[in-house]
Parts: C-alpha cells; structure tokens; sequence
C-alpha cells in the first residue's frame, strides 16, 4: 500500500501529470483570452509540455510563465499576421458567400477562403512547436515551418485532426477545455520533437 502512495510509483507519477495538464489548461485558457496573446499562449503551452512532462524539468508556473516572456516577441508578431490574414480571408468568404446566395457560381470560392484559413491554422501550430523548440531568425521560422508543414504531410494531417476532435471535445463538454488543449497539444508536441530530432540528426 506505501508503494501506491509513494512519489515515484506510477500512480503518482500519473497523478503528477494529469494535475500539470489541468493547470497547463487553465494557465493558458487565462492568458489567451486577450487575442493578441492567444499565440504566445499556446507557444508556451508546447514549451512547457516539452519541459514538464517530457524532460521532467522545473515547476509549472514558473516554466509556463518563462516561456510566455521568452517568446513573447516572435509569436506576437506571428500571431498577429496570422489574425490579419484570417480576417481578410473570412471578409473574402463572407463576401462570396453573400454572392453565392444570389445565385452567382462564383460565390462559390467562398469555400477555398475556409479551407485557407484552416490551412493557416495549421500553421500556426507548426509555428508554436518550432518557436517553442528553437531560437532563430523571423523569417526563417516562417519558411521553416512551411517546408515542414508540407514534407510532413501526415503530421501535418495528424495535427488537423487532433485540432477538429479537441474543438469538438470542448464544443460537446466546456468544461473539458480545463484539460483537452494539453493533451492535444501533447500529442503534437510528441510528433513534432520526433521530427525536429531526426532533422537535427541528418545534418
């Protein structure tokens, strides 16, 4: 019975986890309701998923909150083209939809605005995990991440649907949103830092 309750028996170790993702969860629903910081939020959320429960290092708050300040800069500004871009692509769909209900074919475009947008999206988590893991240049990042969307398509497929299950997870349950963001992002986390190793080991 003392082994069940001691620190580094595996029931604790999962109670260990389980209770980081629940305050992972909660810090990063906290910073990410002013939609300028939702990036830097979500950036910081798969740096401290990487220190925390893969490296087992540092306490949560204090790793989350380093994180959100370390990469403030960067994401803000990557976040902040994303939004921009995601406006004018649902002005641009709204609009075509508007003609489509008129009876015009060419309204019709308003879907590949959707589909950009979600594309976009996807990106944006590409960015999270690549900022989160390395330090480097602006314009790099956003090439990078787009040559790694692309040749990693079954990631990049992989993170489309854990990103429509979590939305429908919380969308079904509100109040899983308390956990459902850190493990999703767990999950990519998993995927993405067996491709950053194997690049970094090819070079």
């Amino acid at each position: 019975m003392g082994n069940i309750f001691n620190y580094e028996s595996p029931i604790m170790c999962f109670l260990k986890k389980l209770w980081q993702l629940i305050i992972l969860s909660f810090l990063w629903v906290i910073c990410s309701l002013p939609i300028l910081t939702f990036g830097v939020a979500t950036c910081a959320l798969f740096s401290s998923i990487n220190k925390l429960l893969v490296k087992g290092e540092g306490y949560t708050t204090e790793v989350f909150f380093s994180a959100l300040k370390e990469n403030f800069k960067q994401m803000t500004l990557i976040w902040s083209g994303i939004v921009l871009l995601l406006l004018l692509f649902d002005f641009n769909a709204s609009y075509m939809n508007h003609i489509a209900s008129q009876g015009s074919m060419m309204g019709e475009i308003h879907l590949l605005f959707r589909i950009q947008s979600g594309i976009l999206l996807i990106y944006f988590f590409w960015s999270c995990a690549y900022v989160a893991r390395f330090k480097d240049r602006l314009k790099s990042i956003l090439i990078n991440c787009g040559i790694l969307m692309i040749s990693q398509l079954k990631t990049t497929l992989l993170i489309f649907f854990i990103l429509v299950t979590s939305l429908l997870n919380i969308w079904v349950m509100p109040f899983s949103i308390f956990i459902v963001p850190a493990v999703a992002v767990w999950v990519i986390n998993f995927k993405t830092e067996k491709i950053f190793y194997k690049c970094m080991t090819s070079e």
